[in-house]
């Protein structure tokens, strides 16, 4: 993963917005500002009709929405780091193994070859005591 030194002026930027916009934070805040600007827009202005009130409500929905789907994308990021941390470690816990397992076939490779060496040495003692006892 790419640290900060390695990013680009633009993604440093978008990566302080996500985390500036994506907080809980800025959602109250938003919802705080947007209720208190229908509040002045409706007590200051006598032609502030409910399609106004509603335009500005909708807005700060918006806003409140965008900073919930930021917090969102910030915890999967999270998320999908935690993942592969996870990913591998096992994936080296499992090489590991199979190294201690490739260990244990070469070592019983050899005790097998010494078996069956002394089996060759074996059969061969045999064949020359019989040979042996039938002269």
């Amino acid at each position: 993963m790419r640290s900060d030194e390695l990013l680009s002026l633009g993604e440093r930027a978008a990566d302080r917005a996500r985390d500036g916009l994506g907080s809980f934070t800025f959602a109250a805040g938003a919802a705080v500002l947007i209720g208190v600007t229908i509040v002045l827009a409706v007590r200051h202005d006598d032609r502030a009709g409910p399609v106004a009130v509603l335009g500005l409500a909708l807005s700060g929905l918006t806003l409140v929405e965008l900073s919930l789907l930021l917090m969102a994308a910030r915890r999967a990021d999270r998320t999908a780091a935690e993942s592969a941390l996870y990913e591998l470690e096992s994936d080296r816990r499992a090489a590991a193994g199979v190294g201690e397992l490739r260990d244990e076939v070469e070592r019983l490779r050899g005790d097998l070859a010494r078996l069956a060496a002394r089996m060759e040495t074996s059969s061969q003692r045999i064949g020359e005591t019989r040979a042996e006892t039938d002269s």
